[in-house]
C-alpha cells in the first residue's frame, strides 16, 4: 500500500509546479489587498502605489509561468485551470479595484465615493465574467485544433492582467511626484477620470473586442530588422522603467489598450481588406453559453 501511495505521489508531484506559480500570482494579489487595506484613508503615497504596481508586474510573470510549464510538462488540467482563473479574479480583478477607492480614498457619503465604488464593482464583475466565459469557452473547444488555434490567436476581451496594469498605472500616475509635476488634478477630477476609466475597461474586458497575444499580427521582416527593432525596443524599455517607471508603465498599459482598439476598430470598418488585421473582427454571434 504504500509503494502506490508513493506512486501516485510521484504521478502527481508535476502538476505541483505549475499550480505553484499560480499560488504565487494569488498571493501576490492578496498581499497587495491586505497592504492597502491597511492603509489610513488619504494616506496612500506614490511609494505604497509603486509597490503595489510592481507587485502585480510579478504576479503577471507568475501568470504566464503557470500556464507555459504546464503546456512544456503536458500536465494542462481542469483544476489548473479553474484555479488559475480563481487567482486572477483576485489578483487582478478585485486588487486593482481596491488600489483605485483606497488610493483615491474619496469621503464616504459623497456622490465621489458612490461613483469611484460603483465603477471598481463595475470593473471586478466585469474581469470575473471575462474569465468565466474564457474557461468556458476553453472547455466547450477542447480538443478542437482549429477552433483551439484561432482561440489562442487572439484575446475576446480586453485580457484582465493588462486591465489590472492599466488601473494601477492610473492611479499611481495621478498620485505620484511624476504625475503630478506633469499634471497636477484636484480629488474631484481624479475620481472621475479613474471612474470612467474602470467602467471603460470593464466595458471591454466583457466585450467581444478582440485583442492582440503574441502571435496575433502577421509582420513578415527580415531577421536583422527584426532583432535591430528589439534590441532598440528593449533598450528603450529598460532605461525607461528605471529612471521613469510610473510613466513608462502607464504608457505601455495604456498604449497596448489604445492601439488594440484602434486596430480593432479599423479592422471592423475596413471589412477583410488588410491581412495584417484578419484577427481583429468581432465575433459576429456571442458562443452559446452567453445568450
Amino acid at each position: 500500500m504504500i509503494e502506490s501511495l508513493l506512486d501516485y505521489l510521484n504521478m502527481r508531484k508535476p502538476h505541483l509546479l505549475p499550480n505553484f506559480f499560480t499560488a504565487l500570482s494569488l498571493c501576490c494579489g492578496l498581499f497587495v489587498i491586505f497592504k492597502m487595506s491597511m492603509i489610513e484613508p488619504h494616506a496612500v503615497t506614490g511609494k505604497e502605489l509603486t509597490t503595489a504596481a510592481v507587485i502585480l508586474l510579478v504576479a503577471g510573470l507568475f501568470d504566464v509561468l503557470d500556464g507555459a510549464v504546464a503546456r512544456a510538462m503536458r500536465v494542462e488540467s481542469d483544476f489548473g485551470g479553474f484555479f488559475d482563473s480563481m487567482s486572477d479574479a483576485i489578483t487582478f480583478g478585485v486588487a486593482p479595484a481596491v488600489i483605485a477607492v483606497k488610493g483615491l480614498s474619496p469621503v464616504l457619503g459623497t456622490f465621489y465615493s458612490f461613483m469611484v465604488l460603483t465603477a471598481a464593482m463595475a470593473y471586478a464583475v466585469s474581469g470575473v465574467f471575462r474569465l468565466v466565459r474564457f474557461s468556458v469557452t476553453q472547455h466547450q473547444i477542447q480538443g478542437d485544433v482549429e477552433k483551439m488555434a484561432d482561440f489562442k490567436s487572439h484575446f475576446t476581451g480586453l485580457p484582465i492582467p493588462a486591465a489590472a496594469l492599466s488601473v494601477t498605472s492610473l492611479v499611481l500616475f495621478m498620485l505620484s511626484d511624476e504625475g503630478k509635476h506633469l499634471v497636477s488634478l484636484s480629488q474631484e477630477t481624479q475620481c472621475w477620470i479613474a471612474s470612467i476609466a474602470l467602467f471603460l475597461l470593464g466595458y471591454f474586458m466583457a466585450s467581444r473586442w478582440k485583442f492582440p497575444s503574441a502571435k496575433a499580427l502577421h509582420f513578415r521582416i527580415r531577421s536583422y530588422e527584426t532583432v535591430a527593432f528589439v534590441a532598440i525596443l528593449t533598450s528603450i524599455l529598460i532605461v525607461g522603467t528605471v529612471n521613469y517607471f510610473t510613466i513608462m508603465l502607464f504608457v505601455v498599459t495604456w498604449g497596448y489598450f489604445l492601439i488594440s482598439f484602434f486596430l480593432s476598430l479599423t479592422r471592423l470598418i475596413l471589412g477583410r481588406r488588410i491581412k495584417l488585421l484578419e484577427d481583429f473582427d468581432m465575433d459576429d454571434e456571442p458562443h452559446e453559453d452567453e445568450r
